[in-house]
């Protein structure tokens, strides 16, 4: 008997190459380069969708006609599907590949490629006579009558060879060819052959069959013609093999909606459609709160069940014909032809159904919360970059506001001023430092113990020039996109250390404090800030044992030994450290270990929740007990009323601050 050798690329799993020899195939693998492909036993080559396998695959398919298996791996996205088409692979399989459905594959393929021996095109009327068992095979005469169907043929069509013999082949062939064109079984101008691809129509199934097939001009002796002969192959199952294929790479695996790639290829259209029909359409995009909570506390399969829960919901609605996962946490969804009235009840109506929901993990069961944004889609809408990145102002806008919030964005070159600032802030803002604009303001952080030192956090205010006091949520956005925000740092501390000088020097002043200074990210990657800071300490000759200094876990984490040189020659003067809003990245407590902190601040948007959101309270039990292990002093802002007080002093922490302690007051104030 033959050998039957199967070529394996090397990037294939091992476990694959286990199942073959089990089932008494040789195997040989190797690079596409060194591989032997001269070698006449190999028979099948499988191979994963990798891009540098289709080169492979080509040259295979183009010179030595053997047969291909595709494993689907990770990069199919990046494969064009009419490249893998164009290949007539024998199979297309999934990982993580399941054993009985691999072998009766294998088994199917090796009893194909007994049967018949793939040849070159030129060969047609060889190829008529060798596939007849595989291949529908049809002769027609030069009157262009049916002169003979092999079985394969008489099944493809759904009539016996006795009935169809002498009938004309328009008659027998019903074929719907892609390009529109008809077949002429009687014209003698193809000397060699034509290729088709399209339908045939079966009268026992009363349906049309995908098909592709070749037909040939057959000559005698002297050139004349004698007929046609047809072979048409069912390509059904290639079909559906294909349409797996395009569903893997226009769709999420997780969820089943489309992945962001298709999605926004389908809001490029309706944004196009609008602007000739003139129509309303709208983009809603859903935002799980805290997410990455949900992955840390219980587990990246938890979150993966968490949305595939929120995608069953949204698929549910019958209104939604085209959603989306577009990120890890969010959910895109386009509304067809709706007023902003329409999508904002629908969205009402989705976020209704989630919020009824609960998420149940283990003995764990938790509210489902999500922020929703709302843009419309008109004649006026420039593209998808601009409609997403307003969206995502939407939600941010949502977040702020606790979350749980559904933000409508109508009038898009509005919020983007008043989201992001324009070119007339940077004049503002460089107006603000040379008039000395800037107002310091101060909220205190008070220890639960009587034996720690009172603190007060240092806050900025901007007076316009009317007087009007401007809070940093609008000012800080622009200076940090326009690079503004260490030259308006320097200010913050020279003016903050000024202070402490009078305050140390006023003799009604009873009370000793640790001022808090707020540094921004773009100003930590200052290398020169440690000095400059030193510098005003001994400018004004006052102890930096009296300043802390707070930057955020965001941009600690991301400019690590940057952060860590800054709190080094710092701490080497006496100043204390703050980590920020810690738990809004929560990677990992780790990098904790080597950073030479004295404060852990807990990111105030689970303070805000603990008494409603047991994620919340977990995250602030964690997060405390862990600062304490590691021997840090604990601060929780956003205290906003007494029960969240008592149930932090419940918890242990260690410092609060927020409203229901005391509200920003100007700094002035603290003198008198």
């Amino acid at each position: 008997m033959e050998e039957f050798l199967i070529y394996l690329s090397p990037d294939i799993d091992t476990t694959i190459n286990k199942q073959l020899v089990e089932l008494g195939y040789s195997t040989i693998s190797g690079s596409n380069s060194d591989i032997d492909l001269q070698n006449k036993h190999i028979r099948l080559f499988i191979l994963t969708t990798k891009i540098n396998n289709l080169d492979f695959a080509k040259k295979v398919k183009s010179n030595l006609h053997k047969e291909i298996l595709f494993i689907i791996d990770d990069t199919i996205n990046q494969i064009n599907t009419d490249d893998l088409v164009s290949l007539e692979p024998l199979g297309v399989l999934s990982m993580p590949i399941i054993h009985y459905e691999f072998k009766i594959n294998i088994l199917s393929i090796v009893k194909k490629l007994s049967k018949f021996n793939l040849i070159s095109q030129g060969e047609i009327w060889s190829q008529a006579l060798m596939n007849a068992t595989t291949d529908a095979v049809v002769e027609v005469d030069s009157m262009g009558k049916i002169k003979h169907m092999n079985s394969v043929a008489q099944q493809l069509v759904g009539i016996e060879n006795h009935k169809a013999v002498g009938v004309e082949a328009q008659r027998v062939l019903q074929f719907k060819i892609s390009n529109n064109e008809e077949l002429n079984y009687t014209d003698e101008v193809f000397d060699e052959y034509i290729e088709f691809e399209g339908e045939i129509y079966n009268r026992i199934a009363k349906q049309f069959i995908h098909i592709s097939g070749k037909m040939a001009t057959v000559k005698d002796n002297n050139g004349n013609s004698k007929g046609k002969t047809i072979i048409i192959k069912d390509i059904r199952e290639l079909k559906n093999l294909f349409s797996k294929i395009n569903y893997h790479t226009s769709h999420d695996n997780l969820t089943g909606l489309l992945n962001r790639k298709s999605f926004i290829e389908e809001t490029d259209k309706i944004i196009t459609l609008s602007k000739f029909d003139g129509r309303n359409h709208g983009l809603i995009v859903i935002s799980i709160d805290k997410f990455k909570v949900v992955n840390d506390t219980c587990g990246h399969t938890a979150g993966d069940e968490l949305l595939r829960k929120i995608a069953y919901i949204i698929n549910e609605n019958d209104k939604f014909k085209i959603a989306g996962r577009i990120s890890g946490d969010e959910f895109g969804i386009l509304v067809d032809d709706a007023s902003i009235t329409e999508i904002k009840h629908l969205t009402k109506s989705i976020k209704t159904k989630i919020s009824q929901q609960d998420f149940i993990w283990g003995e764990k069961e938790f509210p489902i919360r999500c922020c929703y944004g709302i843009v419309t889609i008109n004649k006026n809408t420039v593209d998808h970059y601009t409609l997403f990145a307003a969206v995502d102002d939407a939600i941010s806008i949502a977040k702020e506001k606790g979350g749980g919030k559904i933000e409508i964005y109508n009038n898009l070159q509005d919020e983007y001023n008043k989201r992001r600032g324009d070119m007339s802030w940077m004049h503002k803002l460089k107006n603000a430092i040379s008039g000395d604009l800037f107002e310091l303001y101060y909220q205190e952080i008070i220890p639960i113990s009587p034996e720690d030192t009172k603190k007060i956090e240092i806050l900025v205010r901007l007076k316009d020039e009317n007087g009007k006091i401007i809070t940093p949520d609008i000012f800080i956005p622009p200076a940090e996109h326009y690079g503004i925000m260490p030259e308006i740092d320097k200010i913050i501390i020279e003016k903050s250390v000024l202070f402490c000088k009078e305050l140390i020097e006023n003799p009604k002043n009873d009370s000793k404090y640790i001022l808090s200074v707020n540094l921004s990210a773009t100003s930590m990657l200052d290398k020169s800030l440690a000095s400059y800071i030193i510098s005003v300490f001994q400018k004004f000759k006052v102890p930096p044992t009296l300043f802390c200094f707070e930057i955020t876990e965001t941009s600690a984490i991301k400019n690590m030994n940057i952060a860590k040189y800054l709190i080094n020659n710092l701490k080497a003067v006496g100043c204390q450290f703050s980590i920020d809003d810690f738990g809004s990245g929560f990677s990992n407590f780790s990098y904790l270990r080597h950073m030479n902190v004295d404060y852990l601040k807990i990111d105030g948007s689970f303070i805000s929740e603990i008494i409603d959101d047991p994620i919340s309270l977990a995250m602030v039990e964690s997060i405390n007990n862990i600062g304490h292990i590691l021997k840090l002093k604990t601060v929780a802002e956003f205290v906003s009323n007494k029960e969240i007080q008592e149930e932090l002093i419940k918890i242990g922490v260690d410092y609060l601050q927020g409203y229901s302690i005391s509200i920003p007051t100007p700094l002035k104030n603290l003198l008198s």
